[in-house]
């Protein structure tokens, strides 16, 4: 039985890892939109596939629609948990394999500038990440001029390249008007694809300028000259105004350069403070030994609980 049993638990493996689970949700969250919108408005699974993708990019074009009560109250749950958790997964998903290719084409950029002799320091991941962003759009446009524009037949595109490429910028940048519809079924299936990989594309070219910002804050932030006002706004020791510790400086430049919050510096040394029971300003043996005896001592003398498996091991070690 263990034998017949085995290559089946190797063939359900991977629906228990994240990966499997991950898939899963996916198709219950396109499956459960083709169910709905069959029976009650009889699409087919690929309009099905192309409403959920459509939903979940947030481009929303607005000609696959829920028309009745019940589909716009299935529509309102769809919406929330497309948005806020199936589009995490799948965004997520795509954007691994796409930054794979955005770091060999910035590592070739780079290549490529050494060889002519430039040697100036240039933001090789910003330009690749603009570069798909940009080939992405051109292949869209390519592609809907094609098959909306010069195949599209009677009540085509009136003007295919610049109609194509205005559709394909629009749908990139999650604008979404809806204003070209889409007459072919080949189109919304190309639609699809390119709905998933231009947001993720989009997102991640507007990540790398965000951190370009905050690069930018930072070194000028370290490059500036400190004066005794800004060491006294600094130190957080009353009394000692005209001076500051390591500690100090590094957290008041952590959190100016928008790196930190003040309040997770705080909480770090209050934790900190809180493991130093000899109150030494350093952490060692006795205080790590001291600290795991507070766990089940409340009163000096006076055992109120037992030490939990971490205290037992801590004291242990220091026996």
């Amino acid at each position: 039985m263990g034998e017949i049993l085995r290559p089946l638990g190797k063939l359900l493996e991977p629906l228990t890892d994240k990966i499997g689970w991950q898939l899963m949700a996916l198709a219950a969250y396109f499956l459960g939109a083709w169910a709905f919108w069959h029976r009650t408005q009889g699409w087919s699974i690929l309009e099905s596939l192309y409403y959920g993708v459509v939903t979940l990019t947030t481009v929303g074009y607005g000609d696959y629609c829920a028309k009745t009560r019940s589909g716009k109250l299935f529509a309102t749950a769809y919406i929330g948990i497309g948005v806020t958790l199936v589009a995490s997964i799948l965004v997520g998903a795509v954007a691994k394999n796409l930054s794979a290719a955005e770091e060999r084409l910035a590592q070739r950029l780079k290549e490529q500038a050494e060889t002519s002799g430039d040697k100036t320091t240039k933001p090789w991941k910003e330009l690749a990440s603009f570069a798909l962003l940009l080939l992405n759009i051109v292949v869209g446009a390519t592609y809907m001029a094609f098959s909306e524009g010069y195949w599209g037949g009677k009540g085509g595109w009136e003007h295919p390249i610049v109609d194509a490429l205005y559709w394909s910028v629009v749908t990139a940048t999650t604008v979404g008007y809806g204003d070209l519809p889409l007459n072919h079924a080949r189109s919304r299936h190309f639609s699809v694809v390119y709905l998933l990989i231009s947001t993720t594309l989009l997102t991640d070219c507007i990540g790398h300028v965000a951190a370009r910002a905050v690069a930018a804050k930072k070194e000028k932030v370290l490059a500036r000259e400190l004066s005794p006002e800004m060491i006294r706004e600094m130190s957080t020791i009353e009394g000692a105004g005209s001076e500051i510790t390591r500690v100090e400086y590094l957290s008041s430049v952590l959190v100016e350069a928008g790196t930190v919050e003040r309040t997770d510096v705080d909480a770090i040394l209050a934790r900190f403070d809180e493991l130093d029971v000899c109150r030494s300003g350093t952490l060692d043996e006795a205080d790590i030994r001291m600290a795991a005896m507070k766990e089940f001592y409340d009163t000096p003398g006076i055992i109120k609980k037992e030490p939990s498996t971490r205290s037992r091991k801590l004291l242990d070690r220091f026996r």
